[in-house]
Parts: C-alpha cells; sequence; structure tokens
C-alpha cells in the first residue's frame, strides 16, 4: 500500500511538475540526475570559470587597484551571450522563487572555493539587498547560496553584518561608472555589534553574479571599513 501510493505521488509530480532542465529545456524525470535543476548531460558540461587570478584580474580591469577591497574573487561557471541558458538559472533564482537553485548550487561553489584553496574565513555573509525589496520578492536570492556556501566550508554564516540602507533600481542597464556612482553609501554596518563581530575578521562576501565588481566592492568597502582583515567574494554566475 505505502509503496503504491509512493508511485501515485511520484506521478502526480511528473504530470503537474514534470522535471525539465533549465538549460537544455529537455525533459529528463525519467532518469536518476545529480541536480534537481538540471539534466546529467548539462551538469556534466557546466561553463567553469576560469582561475581565481584571471577572475580578480578581470576586476581590476573595471575598479582601480587603489579603489579595490577585494582580496581575492571566485566564481562558478560563466554566462554571456554564447551561454545565456545558464543566465536563466539565476533568473530562476532570483525572480522565481526556486531557491533551491542557491542550495544546491551554493554547494558546488563551496567546493570550489575550497578546492582554490581560500576557504578559512571568519563569515560567509549575502550581499543584503533592501528591505523593501526583500518584501516585493520574499527573499534574499544571495541567502541561499551563501547558507550553502558556509556549510561545505564549515564556517560561520551571519546576514546581520550588513545592511542595505538605500533602495536603488536594478544595475543591469548601467554602464560601469554608473554602477559606481549608483552603489555610493548604499550599505552600511547592520550595527555596534557588527563592528565588534567584523573588526579583525577574514570575511567571504557571496552573490549571485559578478559583473563589474562595483555592488560587491561596496560591500567590501564598509566591511574593511568596520575593520575587517580582508574580504573575498564567491559569486554563482561570472559575467
Amino acid at each position: 500500500m505505502i509503496n503504491f501510493l509512493k508511485f501515485i505521488t511520484k506521478s502526480l509530480k511528473e504530470v503537474f511538475a514534470p522535471k525539465i532542465c533549465v538549460v537544455c529545456e529537455k525533459y529528463f524525470g525519467d532518469t536518476v540526475s545529480y541536480s534537481e535543476f538540471i539534466c546529467n548531460k548539462c551538469y556534466d558540461s557546466i561553463p567553469y570559470c576560469p582561475s581565481k587570478d584571471i577572475i580578480y584580474n578581470n576586476l581590476l580591469m573595471a575598479i582601480k587597484l587603489d579603489d579595490l577591497f577585494i582580496s581575492n574573487a571566485s566564481s562558478l561557471f560563466q554566462v554571456d551571450i554564447h551561454n545565456h541558458r545558464w543566465l536563466e538559472i539565476i533568473h530562476l533564482l532570483k525572480y522565481k522563487g526556486i531557491t533551491k537553485i542557491g542550495t544546491e548550487f551554493g554547494e558546488l561553489l563551496g567546493k570550489r572555493i575550497a578546492k582554490e584553496g581560500f576557504a578559512d574565513y571568519d563569515y560567509v555573509i549575502p550581499v543584503p539587498i533592501h528591505q523593501s525589496k526583500k518584501r516585493e520578492r520574499g527573499y534574499n536570492q544571495s541567502e541561499f547560496i551563501a547558507k550553502s556556501v558556509a556549510k561545505i566550508l564549515n564556517c560561520n554564516y551571519n546576514s546581520q553584518l550588513l545592511k542595505r540602507k538605500k533602495y536603488t533600481n536594478s544595475q543591469t542597464l548601467l554602464d560601469t561608472t554608473e554602477r559606481k556612482k549608483n552603489i555610493q553609501n548604499v550599505f552600511a554596518s547592520y550595527n555596534d555589534k557588527a563592528v565588534e563581530l567584523v573588526n579583525g575578521k577574514d570575511i567571504l562576501i557571496v552573490d549571485d553574479v559578478l559583473t563589474t565588481g562595483s555592488t560587491i566592492n561596496e560591500c567590501a568597502r564598509i566591511l574593511i571599513n568596520m575593520g575587517a582583515n580582508s574580504v573575498d567574494v564567491a559569486t554563482l554566475g561570472h559575467a
């Protein structure tokens, strides 16, 4: 009887929520898969980002060294016009409420960070979003990624070290100069206790995607001004 109920439950799930790969859009529910969201073929062809050194050098092309407060940078996969379906994964996580994507790929990101050899952090934190935006969306997508990264690295997760004090429009259509201006004076320490916790600590900031680095570098600047020893960044996507 129990097996029959399991069969019925599985069958109904396949009817109303069939497993469609978010990358190639093909059905893969009849196979044993590594992922809940992408088929094994796409999983095996994840367009992994280049090394952290290359990503860091890319940041230096957008941000002057004297203005860069980030020590290391790592991303899981590359998104561009040639593999835009991987950007769709970010959109599903960010706007469609499929937060398990952040959890699942956050684990992969954590493993990549550990493999790259910079994984000893006092705190792993998400890039904060404004409370108004969090109410609109219902969640902060970066929190799900950061929690998984912290779990894999066996580090403390803390979402109450930084806050976003100003509501800003999306950075998507802005150039590098406009992004930098748009993000000025947006972040601040969460409270006095946060300053005490951050002082002298090594921090990893986690976000969904890294483009010019303006947003995450501003977070790093605030943390350094709070007394952090170092700030590294990690994201799912790199554009």
